[in-house]
């Protein structure tokens, strides 16, 4: 594994009004490979990129403005730069490049370089993005959990990604501990050729049913490689009694598929928003509406059937029914994405029964 040095150099002009960036590549040079993503400069798996503070030309300016609003910017948001001494430090390892090149802008926001900037461009040799693939459920019992299992292969050796999963699928990295989408979301697994993955999915609750899930490699803070689970049940056996039932909290079965004895009262419909807009971290959120119902009362009489649909921004959601004198509440709990508003639509039925 070598280190490759790029060093930050900045000048000013004869009044200290205005300036340039410059960023030199290993080698010394100021041009040649780095110079565009179509010319990028090659690296190795493992290899080590150390930003050095460079030549200042500030003979003009004063001495704190010199690196003064400096920052890098790369277009991968998994590469987070650390300070060490007086230089900035970055491993290649989760840089996977695929076939483009990664772009490392030096930009200063200064009163006196506001705005100038100079590029590096990067990209590991042999690298290519991940690849598996899991098998689809088909025929599936109704709510049953079924597992899948694929491996990881593909990328460059030495190199890693990450794995993250959405909708309710659990997932474990070889012979590891399951993790919900939720505990993937802030701590994905890190994988290399040969692991492991086993997903584990319940499959849908009614007969004839179909549900989608999946499980993604991260990359330069976008999905590189994903895979979909499909789940679909099997068809109702011929003669079966098939159609709804409820029970109480106690397991009491308050309306069976021979009931005749429930009568509609009303339906509707409408949308929960968790709104994490302006937030840059996942954040449960909580929503509840409250539905007008005349006459009703808090009993197992009064039956309510609901359902909602799944928000792409919003992952383990858990929801909530409470029967009160005269209305019902709905409520919606769920992990909502950084920076992003989780909107579930939701409808619902009311039967009275006795």
């Amino acid at each position: 594994m070598a280190n490759h040095n790029l060093t930050v150099n900045t000048t000013y002009d004869s009044k200290g009004m205005s300036g340039t960036i410059t960023l030199t590549y290993p080698g010394g040079s100021t041009t040649g490979p780095g110079e565009s993503a179509a010319n990028p400069y090659t690296i190795a798996p493992g290899d080590t990129i150390t930003f050095v503070r460079g030549t200042i030309n500030d003979s003009n300016a004063p001495v704190f403005y010199s690196y003064n609003g400096l920052q890098l910017f790369t277009n991968d948001s998994t590469i987070q730069m650390t300070s060490t001494s007086s230089n900035v430090v970055r491993t290649s390892k989760t840089i996977a490049t695929g076939s483009s090149a990664v772009e490392i802008k030096a930009v200063s926001f200064n009163a006196l370089l506001s705005g100038v900037s100079d590029s590096f461009w990067v990209i590991i040799s042999g690298d290519s993005v991940p690849s598996f693939n899991f098998s689809n459920i088909t025929g599936a019992t109704p709510y049953t959990l079924y597992t899948r299992t694929a491996t990881i292969s593909g990328m460059s050796t030495g190199n890693t990604c990450y794995i993250v999963t959405e909708g309710n699928v659990e997932l474990k990295l070889n012979s590891g501990a399951y993790k919900t989408s939720y505990d993937l979301f802030n701590t994905p697994f890190e994988v290399s050729n040969g692991d492991v993955l086993t997903a584990r999915i319940r499959s849908p609750g009614g007969y004839d049913s179909t549900q989608t899930y999946r499980v993604a490699a991260k990359s330069y803070g976008a999905y590189t490689f994903s895979d979909v689970i499909t789940a679909s049940t099997s068809t109702a056996p011929a003669g079966t009694s098939y159609g709804f039932e409820v029970f109480n909290s106690s397991g009491v079965n308050t309306l069976t598929t021979s009931s005749r004895s429930s009568r509609f009262v009303l339906s509707g419909s409408g949308n929960l928003t968790l709104n994490n807009s302006a937030s840059g971290t996942a954040q449960i959120l909580t929503a509840s509406t409250t539905v007008t119902v005349s006459g009703m009362l808090a009993n197992d009489n009064w039956i309510i059937l609901y359902g909602y649909t799944d928000s792409v921004y919003g992952d383990n959601e858990s929801w909530e029914l409470t029967k009160n004198t005269g209305s019902f509440q709905l409520k919606v709990t769920a992990q909502v994405q950084a920076n992003q508003s989780a909107v579930y639509a939701y409808n619902y039925t009311v039967l009275l029964g006795g």
